[in-house]
C-alpha cells in the first residue's frame, strides 16, 4: 500500500499538451489580439459632447455632409493635443453658433467683431480638415495628405503632388523634348 507521501514523491510521466488545445489556445489569443485592437480604438473614440460639437461644426464649415471618422477623430486628437482648452473651446464655439443661427459664410465675421477668446477656432479646424496639418511652426502635425480635403477637392483633375504614380524609377526618365517650328 501506498503512503501519502510515496504518491506526492512519486515520479509522473510530464504533462503534455495536446495539440488540438494548443492550437484552439493560439486561435483564442490570436482572436482576442486582432478584435481587441478595434473595440478598444472605439472605446477611445466614444462621442464626447466636444467630440460631437467638433463634428458638427466640422461639417457646416467644410460644407460636408459627411466626413471620415477616423481622419475626423486624427484632426480632434490633434487640435486637443496643441490646445488643453480645446474641448471647452468647441463646445463655447458651438452654443455661439446656435444662440446667433450662423452659417459658415458669417462665423468668421462675427467671431471676429466680437474679439471672441476662441474666434481663430475655425481656421485651425479648417487647416486641419483642407490642408492636413494642425498646428504651425515646431509644433506644427500633418495628420493627414493625400486625404486632406485640398487635394480631394481637384482629385479629378490634379493628383498630389510628391506622389509618382507610375512603376517604380519611371519619374527619373527625361521628359521627351519637343522643338517649335517657328512660323
Amino acid at each position: 500500500m501506498m503512503t501519502p507521501l510515496a504518491k506526492i514523491t512519486r515520479s509522473q510521466p510530464p504533462v503534455r499538451m495536446q495539440r488540438r488545445f494548443f492550437m484552439g489556445g493560439s486561435v483564442a489569443a490570436l482572436c482576442t489580439w486582432m478584435l481587441g485592437a478595434p473595440l478598444l480604438a472605439q472605446a477611445a473614440a466614444a462621442k464626447t459632447p466636444a467630440k460631437e460639437a467638433f463634428l458638427k461644426t466640422s461639417l457646416m464649415l467644410t460644407g460636408h455632409a459627411k466626413l471620415p471618422p477616423a481622419q475626423a477623430e486624427r484632426v480632434y486628437q490633434a487640435l486637443a493635443a496643441g490646445d488643453p482648452a480645446f474641448a471647452g473651446k468647441i463646445l463655447d464655439l458651438q452654443k455661439f453658433i446656435a444662440e446667433r443661427k450662423l452659417n459658415a459664410s458669417g462665423l468668421q465675421a462675427a467671431l471676429d467683431s466680437e474679439q471672441a477668446a476662441f474666434a481663430a477656432l475655425p481656421r485651425n479646424i479648417l487647416q486641419g480638415w483642407y490642408v492636413g496639418v494642425v498646428g504651425s511652426g515646431a509644433q506644427a502635425k500633418c495628420i493627414d495628405y493625400e486625404e486632406a480635403l485640398m487635394n480631394l477637392a481637384v482629385s479629378d483633375q490634379l493628383r498630389p503632388p510628391s506622389y509618382a504614380y507610375g512603376a517604380y524609377g519611371s519619374w527619373a526618365a527625361q521628359p521627351v523634348q519637343t522643338t517649335r517650328k517657328k512660323a
